[in-house]
């Protein structure tokens, strides 16, 4: 297994803690994880800390995570009509996250409502969250 990860549920929010190295198919997993738990607990904010994952994907790769990312959140919705949505965000390192965003692209023309970001600073301000805890 290449990537680690430590899913907390706090009172507002769903936090993943990614480290190791990229591999798509884990990180699928974390994004699935993810949505599940933030459904199933009621919790309408996601944040991915990946700051400490290493590697890049291809172009081909983000696209395909971030398609998959979109299934699995429209899933999620479909358990749950009439709920307000879960927004994410994701905050990683350069060349981890592409410059141009183009995950983030991807899955916002899907529905999504997701922001990729470097800054922490970013990323809880999105969620409108005061702290990563």
């Amino acid at each position: 297994m290449s990537i680690q990860r430590e899913l907390t549920l706090r009172a507002t929010h769903v936090l993943v803690v990614v480290t190791g190295m990229f591999e798509e198919s884990e990180a699928k997993q974390v994004f699935r994880d993810a949505i599940e738990a933030a459904a199933k607990h009621n919790l309408l904010k996601i944040l991915i800390d990946c700051r400490q994952l290493l590697g890049a994907p291809g172009t081909a790769q983000r696209f395909d995570l971030s398609d998959s990312i979109s299934r699995f959140y429209h899933q999620s919705r479909l358990h749950a009509p009439g709920k307000a949505f879960i927004r994410l965000a994701v905050v990683g390192s350069e060349p981890l996250i592409d410059r141009d965003r183009f995950g983030e692209v991807v899955a916002r023309n899907r529905g999504v409502p997701i922001k990729v970001t470097t800054s922490i600073e970013e990323a809880l301000q999105w969620l409108e969250l005061d702290d990563v805890d």
